[in-house]
C-alpha cells in the first residue's frame, strides 16, 4: 500500500498565494490600482505603512452572499522595521530631556493580547489604533492618561469622581474644571516589533440579536474578524512641571512621581487598557526605567 502524501510544494505556494492580494480587487481607483500593479498583476504584501495597508487596501469578497467584508491574511502581515522605532525612542527621549521637566520613563510588557481602539470606525466593523503618519500600533498618551486617571477614581476615591476632585493629589496631577494639571503623558512606542494577529468574536445566535427570533442550535454562527497586538512591549514618558510632596490623604507625605509610578503600575495590571479587558485582553506590568 502506498501511503499518500501530501505535495508541500503545493502547500508553501499555497500559504504564499493567501498572502499577496491581487490589485484587481482591491477597492481602489482605477489610477491608483495602476500605480500598484508590480508583477503579474499581483501587489505583495511588503507596504510599508500598515494604516494604508489594513484601512485603505480593501479586497472584494469573492462570495456575494456574505454580508461584511473581512481583512484577508494580506492585512496580518504589516512590514515594520525595528530601525524606526529604536530612532523614535532617541528622538522622543532628547525632546523631554530638553523640555525642562521632571521626567519617568515607564516600559509596559503586556502579558497577552491587546485591543486597541476595536470600536473605531472602519468598513470591516472592526478596528485597531494605528499610529496616523507611521502606521505601527500605539497606546495614545490621552489613552494612557485616561486608564491611570480612571484607575485612581475607582482605586483611592470609591469611583467617585466628585470626591476625587476634593483631593490635593488630583487636581494637581489631572486638574478640573478651574486648574490645569500638571502632568503630561506621551504616546507609547513599541520597544520590539509589534505581532499582528486575527482573533474572532463569534456571534452564535445571529437570527436572536438581528431579527429577535428564538435562539436555536441550529443558527449559523457569524464569525467576526478583528486585529489584536500580541503580547508587545510599549515606552512612554510622562512629565511633571514640578515634583511636590503632597499634604493631604490617600497620599500624604508622597511626592507627585512616587504617585505616578503607583497609578502607572496599578492601571495596567489592574485595571487594563483597551478592549474586552473582562476576558484578560490589555493587562501588562509596567515599570519605571531609571536612568534611561
Amino acid at each position: 500500500m502506498v501511503k499518500y502524501r501530501p505535495n508541500e510544494n503545493k502547500k508553501r505556494n499555497d500559504a504564499k498565494k493567501s498572502e499577496q492580494m491581487f490589485v484587481e480587487r482591491l477597492c481602489l481607483p482605477a489610477d491608483t490600482r495602476r500605480v500598484l500593479v508590480t508583477e503579474n498583476d499581483i501587489f505583495s504584501s511588503g507596504v510599508d505603512n500598515y494604516w494604508l495597508q489594513y484601512h485603505r487596501l480593501i479586497e472584494q469578497s469573492n462570495d456575494q452572499e456574505k454580508e461584511r467584508l473581512r481583512p484577508s491574511v494580506f492585512h496580518f502581515r504589516p512590514a515594520f522595521q525595528q530601525e524606526l522605532f529604536d530612532n523614535l525612542l532617541k528622538r522622543q527621549k532628547k525632546i523631554i530631556a530638553d523640555s525642562g521637566c521632571e521626567s519617568q520613563w515607564f516600559q509596559v510588557s503586556f502579558e497577552w493580547r491587546l485591543a486597541l481602539g476595536l470600536g473605531d470606525a472602519s468598513v470591516y466593523e472592526t478596528s485597531i489604533t494605528l499610529h496616523p503618519l507611521y502606521g505601527y500600533p500605539y497606546l495614545p498618551a490621552q489613552a494612557i492618561k485616561g486608564v491611570c486617571l480612571s484607575y485612581m477614581i475607582f482605586e483611592y476615591f470609591d469611583g467617585e469622581e466628585k470626591k476625587a476632585e476634593q483631593s490635593q493629589a488630583f487636581r494637581f496631577l489631572f486638574g478640573d474644571q478651574d486648574e490645569q494639571g500638571s502632568v503630561i503623558f506621551t504616546d507609547s512606542i513599541p520597544v520590539q516589533i509589534p505581532k499582528i494577529k486575527e482573533d474572532i468574536i463569534n456571534v452564535h445566535y445571529k437570527m436572536y440579536y438581528q431579527q429577535q427570533k428564538w435562539p436555536v442550535d441550529y443558527d449559523t454562527p457569524s464569525l467576526v474578524s478583528f486585529p489584536v497586538v500580541e503580547k508587545p512591549r510599549f515606552q512612554f514618558g510622562v512629565l511633571l512641571k514640578e515634583n511636590v510632596t503632597f499634604t493631604e490623604e490617600p497620599f500624604r507625605d508622597e511626592t507627585a512621581t512616587q504617585v505616578l509610578k503607583k497609578l502607572v503600575s496599578g492601571a495596567f495590571s489592574e485595571h487594563g487598557i483597551g478592549a474586552k479587558t473582562a476576558v484578560n485582553y490589555g493587562y501588562g506590568i509596567a515599570q519605571s526605567i531609571e536612568g534611561w
